[in-house]
């Protein structure tokens, strides 16, 4: 098989949905994956980024209570107790912070210095214990609070393991007059200038992702799973709806309005006239000659055929507005609203001609014709009146030879 250069250049993934998923199709059930599909993707796709915002922000809002809470017992410690106390107490200090994963780096004047303060264990990013080695990320995080003045510092990233984790840094601030004599008096200080507001370093929190993150994938996709069940249940009620709705207006043999359609259009149309929106309604009333002898000649199935060649033939004889219905066995009418008199008498015997030479039983060499009775409402008519002159007319028809449209009387 040859096919055209544009679609040789395409990739496989393409192709594919250029032939299954793009392509437009009939088939209800395609129609009804593929919306399924679209949404439980759109569902999934949508709860992942949501709920990946809503984890951010989470995480980040814990990440600042952790360092505020190391803020308190450092503080605590250094008013109360004093900096010598505090280098005696060592890593008992930071066993009254719950999460291991914070700690502190100390800065000089412009570049991070390692002041051996913190001694904990954090696996992220550093997997070392001990003194913090100040990296890249706190170089960074100096830079954006210390110099630019900002009021902290996040970066999301991964270490050579594959852990996602988020690092967040805030300012360790001069907060007291304690700190500050301190500092300034501390032989190993880089720096004797201090004073209160000064940023003399920073906090970090590492908070790793994985088990949220695989949380969220798997909530996702139980939201996906949810809208998916909803969406069939949906549209399944909604087809069962829309298949009642047809079984009350359609005739279940040709697929035409039934006799209860047919009705309520003819009144809404009668009360349309009289409310002087339209000036002209023109009902038409057919009969299929001889129908009984084709049942009886060629069975019930082939009268069934009949009657459905001769709908389809009458549906594409007239405009959209107009109805056709089936409103009983081999009888059928045609209703035209705003169709003065001779246009619809010029229809009727356009499509009387048209089922004459469409021989719906050609191949049983029997030829099928229809009768048909024309009345045009005045306003104020009652329908039932404008129907018994349809009808009379069609009897007319069927008296005097068949195959013919006659109108009724006070209708010319």
């Amino acid at each position: 098989m040859n096919l055209p250069s544009a679609a040789l250049s395409k990739g496989p993934v393409a192709r594919f949905l250029d032939r299954i998923w793009f392509r437009r199709s009939d088939d209800p059930r395609f129609r009804l994956f593929r919306s399924l599909v679209l949404t439980f993707v759109a569902s999934v796709m949508s709860s992942l980024i949501l709920a990946s915002f809503v984890m951010m922000v989470m995480v980040e809002t814990a990440a600042t209570e952790r360092i505020a809470t190391l803020k308190e017992v450092r503080n605590f410690y250094s008013d109360r107790m004093g900096y010598a106390a505090k280098l005696s107490a060592g890593n008992q200090l930071w066993q009254h912070v719950p999460v291991p994963t914070t700690f502190m780096l100390e800065f000089g004047a412009s570049l991070p210095v390692d002041r051996g303060r913190v001694s904990l264990q954090s696996p992220l990013p550093f997997e070392t214990r001990g003194p913090r080695t100040p990296n890249e990320f706190a170089e960074e995080a100096w830079n954006e609070i210390a110099k630019k003045k900002a009021p902290g510092f996040k970066r999301l990233s991964i270490t050579s393991t594959g852990t996602p984790y988020l690092v967040v840094a805030r300012p360790d601030v001069m907060s007291s007059p304690v700190c500050v004599d301190c500092h300034n008096n501390l032989p190993e200080s880089p720096r004797r200038d201090w004073k209160l507001g000064d940023v003399r370093g920073i906090y970090i929190t590492e908070t790793p992702l994985s088990g949220s993150i695989r949380l969220i994938v798997a909530g996702s996709v139980g939201v996906g799973a949810v809208n998916v069940v909803l969406l069939g249940c949906f549209l399944g009620w909604r087809r069962r709806a829309e298949l009642m709705e047809r079984m009350a207006h359609e005739d279940p043999l040709t697929g035409l309005s039934n006799r209860r359609f047919f009705e309520k259009a003819l009144l809404e149309q009668a009360q349309r006239q009289d409310d002087g929106e339209v000036s002209d309604v023109a009902l038409m009333v057919l009969d299929i000659d001889n129908f009984k002898s084709v049942n009886d000649t060629y069975g019930h199935s082939v009268g069934d055929e009949v009657i459905c060649k001769i709908g389809q033939i009458l549906q594409r004889g007239v405009r959209n507005e107009d109805l056709v219905a089936r409103i009983g066995g081999e009888e059928m009418v045609v209703l035209l609203p705003a169709t003065p008199i001779r246009d619809a008498e010029m229809v009727g015997k356009r499509l009387v001609k048209s089922i004459e030479r469409a021989d719906v039983l050609k191949q049983h060499n029997h030829l099928v014709t229809v009768s048909a009775g024309l009345a045009c409402r005045n306003a104020g008519m009652e329908v039932d009146a404008l129907f018994e002159a349809a009808d009379k007319a069609l009897y007319t028809s069927k008296q005097t030879g068949k195959n013919r449209l006659t109108m009724a009387d006070g209708a010319a």
